[in-house]
């Protein structure tokens, strides 16, 4: 009887209860979607068997301001044998690899691994097996392991792609493992693994850092323990090998940290920002239920008159917000979980682990709670206000009202703030000069690995493919580099004087490798000396490019061009024959890093031209990119053209994960900015429902139309504005919490804080309009002659 009683009213008030049904369903979708992904990427461990004792070893360069330096392979295999809270290491090397089918070549993401890796992190192949595992033998040759999805997308899955032969970077390999679907590591698209072997200088020098580890810590020892012993054996390297290991230090980090990294703190600053607009829809219910309630009064009444108790009145209007409550719970859930099957599909650079979303029992436990808690909080308010007028003045409903409002308002200024904020933050490094040119240039990269090119291979193709790109109509000059600008592959080495040999603080500079017209293609300015010419390529004198602020830093107030340089660890002395401007090759938001330039002869680092970038200036820019591709392709058709793009891209690939989070935050802000005003629209036209006889009165009296409508403006502006003056008291505080992620912007930026609260004071101002011209456009004859309730 109760439940009819119940639909029966909510039948009848079909249109505020359907408002109610979705509010709550938005609330619950989006809080189920955000607390899915935070679960599944920030407190869910990694899938790998005692997952929390897999650490990152890393180096550390202090005195370079480097947290994370690759490591040495001597180095690795110290540490390997001499910190004994590991139970064992391993070490991997990412690299591009060519893969040989149908049609063009293609390009896979493939990894150089210890054949202990698999061990170490703790997984058995899906069809085959791993790499034979001895130290004491050289690596299995001819072999590889596939991903499953490099099974299912080339291979069709077939069960019998064990021991089937493909060749890879030009050498024959034979299939010897499937691994499975939740191997996604080192990175979530790694395709194909194979053993590492390493070869001649300067891989097996300690001065050459590429190698990155990952280690398992045995049972019962911690990451402390871990902490202390590999610092100690650092400190012995660095005292015992100098020149490979000065300065370095090196730490331990869960392994789950290293794959998430930054990406928690924006996580974490969207799932509070999810809950706040969970809160501000709930006061939107409240109102709601609060009006709904409100019209009951006379229903109120004569039921207290027939003998309800105040008690019964209270658990039905509560059960009558519980109610609708579960259908905007069951909605939401339904909604949040196609939302979820989007979620997976985000690229994983974006959101680490997204692979790993699932719709799970802890999903629903969680809609279930907060909905609960929302219905104790705010279903239980309205009931307790309808009651009490009752027996009170119509005043204190306003103020009830009118408290909501300013809540909601207070809620939704800091999620405009911070909004705003990052929105500052990615327009602050866009706009951040970077020292080269952008506009109408192209970038392609190819793969030549070198198995099959050496270093004359290498030159020889490069030139011939820039003597091709150079013949396209349209385009206006062409340089090869070894390490593209703003992406994740990097190559770093130490650059220091002759004399300078044993000091602390020696620049960690990025390495790049370029052919002659390189610097002039890309913009970046010769401010002393000169740039590489075909004369220098080979030569016996070993020539190298400085950046200014490289050479400044080595050289100080000296004439840098003619003076020599070391590069690492080896004797070498380099002769700087020119300076560079200034150029952000790495990241926007940090400073100029110390480049040096080489050319192409005389690299010293074999796999630093596996992957060269080819940079096009031209005069139509996009336009070109199929001609690009043809070109490059018509050099040698057996090597992989991987993609030819404008720079502009790689600039809004690097902002992209920054965008992203702009984005939805805006879309959070927005969705609150709509439910304030929809708040105050609310509470202003029921207001002014019930002011209606009022008015008439005043009008009847003499007050003209703009009396009548400001005092509906000021009933709806006055709690927005004390929840304006609130709200940015709170995003002054949460500013603090952002501003250690955010680029050129205070943690009391002031424009963002205005920008806030004149978006929400225009919004409070536009939901004032339809309530303030219904209280001047009716007829004060008419209302004075019915009943308006």
């Amino acid at each position: 009887m109760i439940l009819r009683e119940l639909f029966r009213g909510i039948t009848r008030e079909r249109g505020s209860s359907v408002l109610v049904v979705l509010l709550v369903a938005i609330g619950v979708s989006l809080s189920t979607s955000i607390f899915a992904v935070v679960d599944s990427v920030l407190r869910n461990p990694l899938p790998y068997p005692d997952s929390d004792r897999l650490v990152a070893p890393w180096c550390v360069a202090e005195s370079f301001g480097v947290d994370k330096y690759p490591i040495s392979w001597d180095n690795y295999r110290d540490y390997r044998d001499r910190v004994d809270a590991f139970e064992g290491v391993a070490a991997m090397r990412i690299a591009s690899m060519t893969l040989e089918g149908e049609g063009h070549p293609t390009s896979v993401n493939g990894t150089r691994v210890t054949a202990n890796l698999f061990d170490v992190i703790g997984v058995e192949p899906l069809l085959g097996r791993v790499f034979e595992d001895d130290v004491d033998r050289a690596p299995e040759e001819g072999v590889a392991l596939i991903s499953h999805g490099l099974w299912q997308r080339v291979f069709g899955g077939e069960k019998n792609v064990v021991g089937r032969s493909i060749r890879l970077d030009g050498r024959p390999r034979t299939i010897v493992g499937v691994l499975p679907a939740h191997v996604r590591f080192p990175r979530s698209d790694s395709d194909i693994f194979v053993p590492l072997a390493i070869q001649g200088p300067p891989e097996n020098e300690r001065a050459f850092h590429f190698l990155r580890l990952v280690a398992r810590l045995r049972d019962g020892r911690t990451i402390e323990e871990a902490q202390e012993q590999i610092e100690t054996v650092a400190a012995q390297l660095a005292e015992a090998y100098p020149d490979g290991n000065r300065n370095l230090s090196a730490r331990v980090i869960p392994l789950k940290d290293e794959i998430v990294g930054t990406s928690s703190r924006a996580l974490e600053t969207l799932f509070a920002a999810v809950q706040l607009l969970f809160v501000i829809a709930w006061t939107n219910v409240a109102i709601l239920l609060l009006v709904q309630g409100m019209a009951k009064r006379r229903e109120l009444e004569l039921r207290a008159a027939l003998g309800a108790t105040h008690a019964r009145l209270f658990a039905l209007l509560v059960a009558r917000a519980g109610l609708l409550a579960a259908f905007g719970c069951g909605l939401g859930l339904f909604a949040g979980s196609f939302g979820l099957r989007g979620l997976r599909g985000i690229d994983p650079v974006l959101l680490p682990r997204a692979y790993e979303i699932e719709f799970t029992p802890e999903l629903v436990l969680w809609a279930l709670g907060v909905t609960l808690v929302a219905v104790l909080a705010f279903g239980t308010l309205p009931a307790w206000a309808a009651l009490t007028t009752t027996r009170t003045i119509d005043l204190k409903r306003k103020k009830q009202s009118g408290r909501l409002v300013a809540v909601q308002v207070a809620l939704a200024v800091p999620l405009l703030v911070a909004s705003t904020m990052q929105l500052r933050s990615v327009r602050a490094l866009a706009a951040v000069e970077t020292g080269f040119d952008v506009d109408d240039i192209l970038v392609a990269g190819v793969a030549l690995p070198v198995s099959q090119f050496d270093l004359p291979g290498q030159k020889s193709y490069i030139d011939r493919a820039v003597a091709a790109l150079g013949e396209i109509p349209g385009v206006l000059s062409v340089g090869a580099m070894s390490h593209p600008p703003l992406t994740q592959r990097q190559a770093s080495t130490v650059a220091f004087r002759p004399d300078q040999d044993g000091q602390p603080g020696l620049p960690n500079a990025h390495y790049r490798v370029i052919s002659e017209g390189l610097l002039r293609t890309l913009g970046i300015p010769i401010l002393s000396g000169r740039q590489f010419e075909p004369k220098d390529e080979g030569g016996s004198r070993p020539m190298v490019i400085l950046d200014e602020k490289l050479a400044k830093t080595l050289f100080e107030d000296r004439d840098p061009v003619g003076q020599k340089v070391r590069l690492g660890a080896q004797p070498m002395l380099w002769e700087v024959i020119g300076v560079a401007g200034k150029a952000q090759l790495v990241s926007l938001d940090k400073e100029p890093e110390y480049t040096v330039y080489v050319p192409i002869l005389q690299n010293r680092f074999p796999t630093a031209l596996s992957l060269p970038t080819f940079v096009i200036r031209t005069e139509r820019g996009p336009e070109l990119v199929s001609s690009v591709r043809e070109a490059l392709q018509g050099v040698d058709r057996s090597q992989a053209v991987l993609d030819v793009r404008p720079m502009e891209r790689l600039l809004d690939e690097w902002l992209s994960e920054r965008r992203a989070v702009t984005t939805l935050h805006w879309g959070i802000a927005a969705a609150a900015l709509v439910l304030a005003g929809a708040g105050i629209y609310a509470t202003l036209a029921f207001a002014v429902r019930y002011r209606l006889r009022e008015m008439a009165i005043r009008a009847a009296l003499g007050a003209g139309a703009s009396h009548l409508a400001r005092a509906v403006v000021s009933d709806g502006l006055r709690p927005g504005l004390v929840g304006i003056v609130a709200g940015l008291a709170f995003a002054g505080l949460a500013g603090r919490f952002l501003v250690g992620v955010l680029y050129g912007v205070s943690a009391l930026d002031v424009p963002s804080l205005a920008t806030a609260a004149g978006l929400m004071f225009l919004a409070m101002a536009a939901a004032c309009i339809a309530p303030a011209r219904r209280a001047v456009q009716q007829s004060p004859t008419r209302l004075l002659r019915e009943d308006v309730r």
